[in-house]
């Protein structure tokens, strides 16, 4: 009996190892499908974000390629300017005196352009002049600095017409409050015009 007993105890045990080993088989090859799965999703994720970047990349260098054109095609239409930096002395750095031509200065406003100018009696005659682009109007800082530059040279080229024989200092503030980006042919006749109106009244 106890032989008997022996060997059915014995088969019962192989025969439940034989279960164990076989379900421990099925869990390992579900384990390999499961670490197959997720190599692939993480791979075809990585994929994703190669290929996004590469876009944005793209795109960046196309956005630059059109700048460089559109400043080409300007460059091309401008006129030589010897000297495109103006001044120290020139410029007004003071915040009192921004704060003090917007309080009590006069106004004039252009299709492109607003100005704000005061005048002071004195035995001699002298322009100060700052440029603002405001960052609500053109938020991109390269495109403020453009603006900027076309207006220097669009002041410089303008000049000659300002009448020196004049006992008076004048402070004027250019402001560009356009949402879209200009030529310079039409910053140019936006200058002419408001310099017009200021001194030939």
């Amino acid at each position: 009996m106890f032989s008997r007993l022996s060997l059915l105890s014995l088969k019962i045990t192989i025969t439940l190892l034989l279960h164990l080993a076989s379900d421990i088989i099925n869990i390992i090859a579900l384990l390999k499908t499961l670490f197959l799965y997720l190599r692939l999703e993480i791979n075809l994720r990585i994929r994703r974000i190669i290929i996004r970047l590469r876009l944005r990349i793209i795109r960046i260098i196309r956005r630059r390629l059109r700048i460089r054109r559109i400043i080409r095609k300007e460059i091309e239409n401008m006129p030589f300017v010897p000297n495109n930096k103006l001044k120290k002395k020139d410029i007004i750095k003071k915040k009192k005196i921004v704060k003090k031509i917007f309080r009590t200065g006069k106004k004039i406003e252009n299709n492109l352009l607003k100005v704000a100018y005061l005048e002071t009696s004195t035995s001699y005659f002298k322009v100060k002049i700052a440029f603002f682009v405001s960052k609500k109007t053109i938020i991109k800082s390269y495109q403020r600095n453009r603006i900027k530059r076309l207006m220097r040279m669009s002041y410089q080229l303008n000049k000659k017409i300002i009448p020196f024989k004049r006992k008076k200092i004048y402070y004027i503030i250019f402001m560009y409050f356009k949402k879209k980006l200009q030529n310079f042919s039409e910053i140019k006749k936006c200058f002419e015009n408001i310099i017009q109106k200021m001194f030939f009244k």
